[in-house]
């Protein structure tokens, strides 16, 4: 009998009958299932307190480098 714990491994893995198709799927639905959570935490952080996006899409003061071509400050 082999003693080596890949193959060992192997086969528990077929045996319980998980691909790697079934675990990527696994995967990426735990990883959508936490994205879309943050989002709708997210929504209702806005609603609640409106805050967020007000921040991320006001337009910025551009600052002109006019000033620093006369020299060093």
């Amino acid at each position: 009998m082999n003693t080596l714990p890949g193959p060992r491994l192997a086969i528990v893995t077929a045996e319980r009958g998980e691909s790697d198709m079934q675990q990527a799927i696994t995967f990426f639905t735990v990883v959508a299932g936490l994205v879309f959570s943050v989002a709708i935490a997210v929504m209702v952080e806005e609603f609640i307190f409106g805050q967020i996006f007000r921040r991320l899409f006001t337009a910025q003061p551009v600052r002109s480098r006019s000033a620093h071509i006369g020299g060093l400050k």
